[in-house]
């Protein structure tokens, strides 16, 4: 999915070049691609809240500034907290890169020319928000609204500049945390009763390591607290339900144990939280304790 959309956002560029004039004076062509400009470096900047890849249909929105007003337009794909791609605004098209730092986006934007160059120089700003309403049909708005200034190609002045996106569909620019407090009936070889799980995790909206505890009730095999330890993945765009986790709990008690847990499986779609974020549910699971091994079982959780 990602390498589709990375070329969707390749074969935009490509139309946007070949179409656009902007100011930079005479005429020719050149078959040398526009660069990218350099992403912007953020003080103190945090780890990603939000991701702001779009599939194929991009942001879309209003800008204005004191030469005028027009559509906006943003097609990126990011990665960690950086992000390139195309963007338009005020009757302007061009490449840009940007750094997420939290839910804002700061940005460097060059306009294409007449001769297919970078030209003129912007700069700009935006805070992004995601509502995720899954229903029966699943919806989510993400909204961008922002600033931005600089010079265009003619190198005349661009102030006062402003302007609001949105992406309206499947696709989240959060996700759905597995932090939180979680429990479920525990299987009959691990003494049955209910276990609690403790989840904290860490790392941003993309992926991070995750922590915690898991508590029994009743212990008759007296295997313990459980610690947690474990990694976790989002995929944009999707919704925000789109993750996966791996996790080992080692419970040190008198009877030790040990149990590995897969939840989801991105590679074939398979998402281990419900659309609405409230169940956790499992899909390898190996397990031991001072008793033996345990039977494969699929751990279903649910969000407390």
């Amino acid at each position: 999915m990602r390498r589709d959309r990375v070329g969707a956002v390749a074969a935009l560029l490509v139309v946007q070049v070949a179409l656009t004039g902007i100011g930079c004076g005479g005429g020719g062509s050149s078959s040398e691609p526009a660069m990218t400009p350099t992403a912007p470096s953020v003080p103190n900047a945090q780890p990603p809240t939000v991701n702001v890849s779009t599939p194929g249909e991009g942001w879309n929105g209003q800008s204005s500034s004191d030469q005028g007003s027009g559509p906006f337009s943003l097609i990126v794909s990011q990665s960690g907290s950086q992000f390139t791609g195309t963007i338009g605004m005020i009757g302007h098209s061009g490449v840009v890169a940007g750094t997420v730092s939290g839910n804002t986006i700061t940005f460097n934007f060059s306009q294409i020319g007449s001769q297919t160059q970078p030209c003129g120089a912007l700069n700009g700003n935006a805070t992004v928000t995601s509502a995720n309403t899954m229903t029966s049909s699943p919806n989510t708005t993400n909204a961008m609204t922002g600033t931005f200034s600089g010079t265009d190609c003619a190198g005349k002045a661009i102030t006062n500049g402003t302007f609001t996106g949105s992406l309206t569909t499947i696709n989240s620019a959060t996700r759905f945390p597995i932090a939180g407090t979680w429990k479920s009936f525990v299987p009959s070889a691990l003494g049955g009763g209910t276990w609690t799980w403790t989840v904290a995790q860490n790392g941003d909206v993309n992926g991070g390591n995750l922590s915690g505890a898991v508590t029994l009730s009743p212990d008759p095999l007296n295997l313990g607290v459980g610690a947690i330890t474990g990694t976790y993945n989002s995929v944009f765009p999707g919704p925000p339900n789109w993750s996966s986790a791996v996790t080992t709990v080692s419970f040190a008690g008198a009877c030790p144990a040990t149990v590995n847990i897969t939840w989801g499986d991105l590679s074939s779609n398979l998402s281990p939280l419900s659309p609405d974020g409230l169940q956790l549910t499992a899909t390898t699971f190996s397990g031991s304790t001072c008793n033996g091994q345990v039977p494969a079982f699929k751990p279903n959780l649910k969000r407390q």
